[in-house]
């Protein structure tokens, strides 16, 4: 537990297109926070760095001389809990990017040391303050649609030329490709409003080229509470397809478009800023029922959110605003994907698996 008058001392591990983008003016937003360093792995990251005002470290036992309370690692996915697993034993609180781990194995290796290290371990997903997806939320529990049996959601980009980099190269044996990226995000959001699954059935390809990591894969869950849900994650769709679509009993709710506050942040805006996470009104979603049709206000999206949590969490304050818990169940879902994709038939999650 900190003060509250004693800022969070705040390390970034990793300093590439995450950190830079999202991460720091993220940080650097959120009162009680203090970003004080970056842990680099190149000469042009720490320039990088250097330009951004944050001191560059080579490695993740130095911020021990830096006194820093919080690492964030913003690394390639397939290193976050080897870096997670540095900063505990720096003494740190960890926050990590999605995915928590490549696989459940060893983010349930990582969890455990967390909880014997007496240390904070949470998990980013900051897309629960997507606007939309807060507006979602709101429409099921003020009861707008009635009884939800089927929720669509979407995450789709047009890049249909791979990229020789670590995010289209395959990781074989974990979570990898889109799969792991954009699917613990909407897995994430399905299992925060729809409670555990049951069973998982995917399709997990690679359009282009066997060489390059998965780059389109749909799944459909079928939670515990009855509802169905189809994820569509892709790099290679060019169609313009609604981001969520939740059908109930009474109504329909859908809504086209992408959170703003990644362009946002890009054009080097902060959260600070009036009308951050706002859309235009002419993006706003339809609730439609009964042969009538209703604009509904899409809440403001509010990634800071998330960085405001961790401070209430090491006041003493708050719980995590994501458990870690949670992110191991996502893990289990995209496990269970991967097989469903390599056996082509449905795969039961048992319930003594979940968490």
């Amino acid at each position: 537990m900190t003060s509250s008058a004693t800022p969070t001392r705040v390390a970034l591990v990793g300093f590439g297109g995450s950190a830079r983008s999202i991460h720091a003016p993220l940080i650097r937003s959120v009162d009680g926070l203090e970003l004080v360093a970056a842990v680099v792995h190149s000469p042009n990251s720490a320039a990088r760095a250097r330009d951004a005002g944050i001191p560059a470290v080579d490695s993740v036992e130095a911020l021990r001389e830096h006194g820093v309370d919080l690492a964030v690692i913003a690394t390639p996915d397939g290193t976050h809990a080897e870096y997670a697993e540095q900063a505990l034993d720096a003494g740190a609180d960890v926050v990590v990017e999605k995915p928590l781990a490549a696989t459940v194995a060893e983010a349930e290796r990582l969890t455990t040391m967390a909880t014997d290290a007496g240390r904070h371990l949470v998990p980013f997903h900051n897309r629960r303050w997507d606007g939309d997806f807060l507006t979602v939320r709101s429409l099921r529990d003020e009861d707008r649609v009635g009884d939800p049996f089927r929720f669509e959601s979407r995450l789709t980009r047009w890049a249909p030329t791979a990229r020789a980099w670590w995010r289209d190269t395959p990781r074989r044996g974990q979570v990898d490709g889109k799969l792991g990226d954009i699917g613990s995000h909407l897995v994430d959001q399905a299992l925060v409003l729809f409670g555990p699954v049951d069973e998982v059935y995917a399709e997990v390809r690679s359009v282009r080229g066997a060489d390059t990591a998965n780059d389109d894969c749909f799944l459909a869950l079928q939670h515990r509470g009855g509802v169905v849900t189809h994820l569509h994650l892709s790099a290679v769709s060019a169609a313009r397809l609604p981001r969520f679509v939740l059908q109930g009993r009474r109504a329909a709710f859908t809504v086209f478009g992408d959170d703003p506050q990644m362009e946002a942040l890009n054009a080097g805006k902060s959260p600070r800023d009036a009308g951050w996470g706002r859309r235009d009104v002419d993006t706003h979603g339809i609730l439609s029922g009964d042969g009538e049709d209703e604009r509904i206000p899409t809440l403001p999206g509010d990634w800071a959110a998330f960085y405001r949590g961790v401070v209430a969490l090491r006041r003493g304050d708050a719980a995590a605003p994501v458990a870690v818990e949670d992110a191991v169940a996502g893990l289990l879902v995209l496990e269970a994907a991967q097989r469903s994709a390599e056996d082509r038939s449905v795969v039961r999650i048992p319930p003594d698996e979940q968490h």
